[in-house]
């Protein structure tokens, strides 16, 4: 069905995706109504306040305009899309928005640009798309985002004035993150905000106030507008990050996740190959990488099912010289490593950090300089913008697959880019960035490319269309990996996610503090400081996505490796349920300083009928016993439920009905793993 603004309801009112979206028509504009149920501006009427009027704020050197300073020329509707066109500036200006709703999630994309109809060339100092919602107190939920503390989130009031979330010279999720919620105090309903960065992000939320009322809420998001100077000639055009938004279920963002899962699940190209599970040597030895110790963990690798063995930084010089180190290493031999590797039966993976290059003494830096711009901490990046520099970026990229035959490659990204002096925020660079990515991901097939980037500083839904997988964070401590998945969970999907379990085995001689030799796992992201924990403990933080091991794997009992063994052959099993999987956090989302209780996750897979439950219990809280509420169970079915154990696999059959009514029950008694536990469960449905 498809009808334009003369098209009559009550009140002017176009609805969008069976209420998703409410517009109106106003005095010849359109403005929104209600979003997901939410009042927007005086819910339809124009109140005079012309920051909550209108869909667009843009600020040129032609002049700002926002609500009637543009002219509406063109709308058109369907059930689930509406295609907005205005004009401003005499008709130089043009905006377009479209939105569109996802009939299965509920979830719109809204995609906004702004053309030059115009003779003559002008600069864009702002353009962001808009959204003001109805007087009242409200309350929004942000994400602060460090290095081992990423993804932390936290219910903060809008009280007064304005909020701004965003980037910094490329590092698309340090600082903040480009996500947020807005409800009214203590609501039971509200709106997520997803921004896809192309380039530096920002997110604005402001509480305006007009007369005596409450304060509106506006929100306003996209292209960061800190240092804007996009110069557009005529005929050319700004296409802006596109958002996405979603309901807030209960004012809760645990129940808006597995729609958003579930819309990326729609959108990503399906993953290209098996997601392998990887051994890294990073956090063995670090950069020290010596011949005789890789040779034993390649031998562990192998043994306990590892499939691509992955050498991290330590191979090569300074970051930009991509050539083998001589005098350390591998002696200027490591295809001779990558050789026995594939003969035990592993691809061979290498680290990088290909938009780094820290030194004038680089030998491309040295032979073309104009190349270069200089970026943070007295850096250099590629001028991506020069056809020449990008054929370079791409062909050494697509050199060291060649040299190597690699299956792997981890992209690193520990530097910011700096400032953008050309004035367009990074949005061309990153626009040429992904283009790199996406050739090679073309060109080479068989290549699995891990977006690592620090941790996670770039972990944004961009990334999930330009790279294989993403590492959430560089903690390796499976207290912090389970508390940051929750978090990385509200905004990215779960099962594209990789994480190490990372662990050696330390005698009474290597550690004032233990009596007997015992598994030990990092407290942080290096062997600074350790602690004990479970094999099994280890194993299962890092199953609920992509599975990665690192550490000194050779200096574990058979029966340690045994045990790595089997939940290695468990992600094997359930990897293409997992990859595809919408994540339910079973357990409220928590600060990671929080190390009590219990946390739980419910993976459903789209392949079958089909979830993988992972509970884990904390520090002792003197109850090993909780119960669950499950989701996605169908009352009147009977599913089998497998607690699942490398000693042991215990079935039951059960009625639907009565895990609705009763949750599931977990039991994990602390005499059988210390101070952390945890159990994996399958629920299949049976009939």
């Amino acid at each position: 069905m498809v009808y334009s603004t003369e098209y009559n309801l009550m009140e002017n009112i176009i609805d969008l995706g069976k209420g998703v979206a409410k517009f109106v028509k106003l005095n010849k504009q359109i403005q929104l109504k209600e979003l997901f149920g939410n009042y927007c501006g005086d819910n339809g009427t124009e109140a005079g306040l012309r920051q909550i009027d209108g869909l667009f704020l843009l600020s040129t050197s032609l002049g700002r305009f926002e609500w009637n300073d543009f002219s509406l020329l063109q709308s058109k509707f369907t059930d689930s899309t509406a295609q907005l066109t205005w004009s401003a500036a005499d008709g130089a200006i043009s905006v377009r928005s479209v939105f569109t709703v996802c009939e299965k999630t509920g979830v719109i994309s809204r995609q906004d640009s702004v053309f030059n109809a115009g003779l003559k060339a002008f600069t864009v100092n702002r353009a962001l798309p808009r959204f003001a919602f109805s007087c009242g107190e409200y309350e929004l939920y942000t994400q602060q985002s460090r290095w081992n503390h990423e993804s932390q989130g936290e219910w903060i009031p809008l009280f007064a004035g304005n909020l701004v979330l965003s980037s910094k010279w490329g590092r698309n999720t340090e600082g903040s993150t480009p996500y947020c919620c807005l409800r009214e105090k203590e609501g039971t309903s509200g709106v997520v905000f997803h921004v896809i960065p192309k380039g530096n992000w920002m997110i604005r939320v402001s509480a305006r106030s007009h007369s005596n009322k409450l304060p509106y809420a506006v929100v306003e998001l996209g292209l960061s507008d800190e240092d804007l100077r996009f110069e557009l000639s005529p005929g050319e055009e700004l296409q802006l990050p596109e958002i996405l938004l979603q309901p807030l279920p209960e004012g809760d963002p645990r129940l808006a996740a597995p729609r958003l899962h579930d819309y990326l699940n729609a959108r990503l190209p399906l993953p290209r190959m098996r997601y392998p599970v990887i051994y890294n040597t990073w956090l063995d030895r670090l950069s020290a990488l010596n011949l005789d110790n890789l040779r034993k963990q390649l031998a562990t690798a192998a043994t306990v099912g590892c499939e691509i063995f992955v050498v991290d930084a330590g191979w090569c010089g300074v970051a930009g010289d991509w050539r083998e180190k001589q005098d350390a290493a591998f002696f200027g031999k490591m295809n001779e490593f990558a050789n026995a590797t594939r003969a035990a039966g592993l691809g061979f993976g290498i680290w990088i950090e290909p938009e780094t290059f820290t030194s004038l003494e680089v030998p491309i830096v040295k032979k073309h300089p104009e190349w270069f711009i200089p970026s943070a901490h007295e850096g250099f990046r590629l001028d991506l913008n020069r056809e020449d520099a990008r054929r370079y970026q791409y062909g050494e990229m697509a050199r060291l697959i060649e040299a190597y035959d690699l299956k792997y490659i981890k992209f690193d990204f520990n530097r910011e880019l700096g400032v953008d002096q050309s004035g367009r925020e990074l949005h061309d660079y990153f626009g040429h960035w992904f283009a790199i990515l996406d050739e090679l991901r073309e060109n080479y097939p068989g290549i699995f490319i891990e977006n690592c980037t620090s941790g996670a500083m770039r972990l944004d839904l961009a990334s999930h269309f330009h790279y294989d997988a993403h590492f959430p964070s560089d903690s390796a401590n499976p207290m912090d990996v389970i508390r940051i998945s929750q978090g990385t969970f509200l905004r990215a999907m779960p099962g594209r996610l990789m994480r190490w379990a990372v662990m050696k085995s330390v005698s009474p001689n290597e550690s004032g503090h233990i009596s007997m030799s015992t598994v030990v796992t990092p407290q942080a992201a290096t062997w600074g400081s350790y602690e004990s924990a479970s094999v099994d403990y280890i194993m299962a933080s890092a199953a609920l996505g992509m599975l990665g091991v690192s550490g000194d794997l050779a200096s574990l009992s058979d029966e340690d490796k045994r045990r790595i063994a089997w939940y290695i052959g468990f992600y094997k099993q359930y990897r293409q349920d997992i990859i595809t999987a919408s994540g339910h956090l079973l357990t409220p989302v928590k600060r990671i300083t929080q190390r009590d209780g219990w946390i739980a996750f419910q993976l459903c897979s789209r392949q079958r009928d089909l979830s993988l439950i992972y509970v884990y219990h904390l520090i002792n809280d003197g109850q090993s016993v909780t119960r669950l509420k499950l989701f996605e169970v169908e009352p009147s079915a009977e599913y089998k439920i497998s607690r699942l154990d490398p000693d042991e696999v215990v079935s039951v059959l059960t009625r639907g009905e009565e895990l609705c009514g009763q949750g599931l029950e977990v039991s994990i008694p602390y005499a059988q793993h210390g101070s952390y536990s945890a159990v994996i469960y399958t629920l299949e449905k049976t009939k």
